[in-house]
């Protein structure tokens, strides 16, 4: 409908991987678009709940998280083009037993992790390529048809804000560690492949 297109995945992503680089100390971008009212930019109250919603599970699920970007990272030396194709690889991972506004965030939270460990070492660049893939990410025909016809994010706030404490990632959207634990499997198995 015409409500899903006042959300712009571009501001999304952005804004998301701004705060979480930001916790460590790194500028990305390194020059931040002036703030003017644009209608396509995600409302504020849009991005404090994604930003409460990686922090979250960030805190629940953090250890699997980096061991996801470690598996990234030890199997990143192939260059940028296997880079993108593991990050192609965990995302039909993530999806694969359908969507679910947790297996979103994950990927948000994914991406927020994996562009923290790059930015570490200088290399901001890289970010702007996993920004890419987020973004991609949530254009995507399967995400942006699975958002519209559950509400839009709008339904997505209403749902995080009124959560019974602890039960938004245990019951509404179990995706679990077995699928993260599967995708560490599975991308130690994709990247032993010649």
């Amino acid at each position: 409908g015409a409500m899903a297109a006042a959300y712009s995945s571009r501001d999304i992503v952005e804004d998301y991987l701004h705060y979480k680089l930001l916790c460590r100390g790194v500028a990305w971008p390194s020059a931040p678009p002036p703030h003017r009212p644009d209608p396509r930019v995600a409302p504020p109250r849009l991005q404090i709940v994604l930003r409460s919603a990686g922090d979250e599970l960030e805190r629940l699920y953090g250890a699997e998280l980096s061991a996801q970007v470690s598996v990234l990272r030890l199997r990143g030396d192939g260059g940028d083009a296997a880079r993108l194709r593991n990050m192609t690889a965990i995302r039909e991972e993530l999806f694969r037993d359908g969507v679910n506004w947790g297996r979103i965030v994950t990927m948000m939270e994914l991406g927020g992790a994996l562009s923290a460990e790059v930015a570490m070492t200088g290399d901001t660049g890289h970010v702007d390529d996993i920004a890419g893939w987020m973004e991609e990410s949530l254009d995507s025909p399967l995400l942006q048809r699975w958002i519209q016809d559950n509400g839009g994010w709008d339904a997505f706030m209403d749902l995080y804000e009124s959560r019974p404490a602890d039960s938004f990632w245990a019951l509404s959207t179990m995706f679990g560690l077995v699928v993260l634990g599967a995708a560490v499997v599975i991308l130690g198995f994709l990247f032993s492949q010649k």
